[in-house]
């Protein structure tokens, strides 16, 4: 057996084997890098990291939580960065990739964390793109997105918006890549962008017990955006503000940040 190891740092391979019948390859992806830590992968419910091997054809994106949360890719398509991390890319018009509803997923009115490294296109072709979301238009439903008209970050909850990323007043479109967290510890939210926190709402009481699918780039009419994801990540308690910074500069050169 050879291992002809495409990252030592990450541990991203192939591994070869001769057989009497042929030779036979293998892809490796030990998650080694770029997966969240152990004091953090205990709260993972969704770890939808894109390989750093090419996925081919590939049509699924793969939960690494262990929880089974797998994403199914309709229309986006695959790639490739200069670090060899492969990435979606939306078109902004039907692209979406969606995760069956669980138990796992309904963060009712508990703490939690979502993560994602995204690239808005300079001109979304929506005032309003959303990065990730889950439910319907109306009660119970959840999203984090981007508001043109004012550049701010939003994360719109059951009872209404909650502009946490008011302090934000830049234009994150055609930056290249930035990580976006919106968390929630104790009763508060809060909405930080490339580790560093944006915004606030002091009382963050909405209830996020919807129960439909979970979607990245949520191709309803008028919702969604134009852009690549490379990393998306949902956990059930609130991160603080040092665990956000570290993971922000653990991935950030996958992105060439």
């Amino acid at each position: 057996m050879t291992i002809s190891v495409l990252d030592k740092v990450l541990k991203i391979g192939t591994v070869a084997v001769s057989c009497p019948d042929g030779n036979f390859q293998h892809e490796l992806d030990s998650h080694g890098g770029y997966s969240p830590g152990s004091d953090l992968s205990k709260s993972l419910v969704l770890d939808l990291a894109s390989p750093l091997y090419s996925p081919g054809s590939k049509s699924k994106i793969y939960d690494r939580s262990g929880k089974g949360n797998n994403g199914t890719i309709t229309g986006a398509t695959w790639t490739r960065l200069s670090s060899g991390l492969w990435v979606l890319s939306y078109d902004g018009i039907d692209n979406v990739t969606t995760i069956t509803n669980a138990a796992n997923l309904v963060f009712g009115t508990g703490e939690f964390t979502i993560e994602a490294w995204v690239s808005l296109v300079a001109t979304p072709m929506d005032a309003n793109p959303v990065i990730i979301g889950k439910g319907t238009t109306g009660a119970g439903e959840w999203m984090l997105r981007f508001v043109e008209a004012i550049h701010t970050l939003n994360f719109y909850g059951a009872s209404g918006a909650i502009n946490m990323g008011d302090d934000l007043h830049t234009d994150i479109r055609g930056a290249g890549y930035q990580y976006v967290v919106v968390c929630r510890r104790g009763t508060a939210g809060f909405i930080y962008l490339n580790g560093v926190q944006v915004g606030t709402d002091a009382d963050m009481a909405n209830d996020l017990n919807s129960v439909a699918n979970v979607t990245i780039s949520n191709a309803a009419a008028t919702r969604r955006w134009h852009g690549t994801s490379g990393l998306i990540g949902l956990h059930t308690v609130g991160w603080t503000t040092a665990q956000i910074a570290s993971r922000y500069n653990q991935t950030r050169h996958l992105f060439g940040v």
